[in-house]
């Protein structure tokens, strides 16, 4: 619906598909910030469902490893949660950074902290 309300202030500076997850981040960051006392962040979905949905062939990592990735993920801020999330869409990091205005120097620094903030998180005993 906000795209539709949006759509007059796109100006054509990036990608449409590039403005559109911008848009979408802000509004996702927003409803985010209204519903802040609820803990249900993420998708309520366990990420075992999805796995379970993909065929065996398909299926290369096992369901404990991805909801352990799932919740130390969720154990990220917002904004390093948008940066992995994209990373994982593998979008390129000059699209997440024009998604989250910044660079995509920025972006790829980011991105390597973020993957050793996720190592050491799912390393904590209390993630076995």
């Amino acid at each position: 619906m906000q795209i539709w309300r949006s759509r007059d202030h796109f100006k054509g500076e990036a990608a449409w598909s590039t403005w559109v997850y911008r848009l979408t981040l802000n509004v996702c960051l927003t409803l985010l910030k209204k519903e802040k006392k609820s803990q249900s962040l993420l998708a309520s979905e366990p990420v075992v469902d999805q796995a379970a949905e993909l065929g065996e062939e398909e299926n290369r990592y096992s369901h404990e490893a991805l909801n352990e990735l799932h919740l130390a993920i969720k154990k990220l801020s917002k904004i390093d949660r948008a940066v992995i999330l994209l990373y994982l869409e593998e979008k390129p990091y000059k699209e997440i950074a024009s998604i989250l205005d910044t660079n995509a120097k920025n972006i790829a620094v980011r991105v390597q902290r973020i993957k050793e903030r996720l190592r050491k998180l799912m390393a904590e005993p209390s993630m076995k």
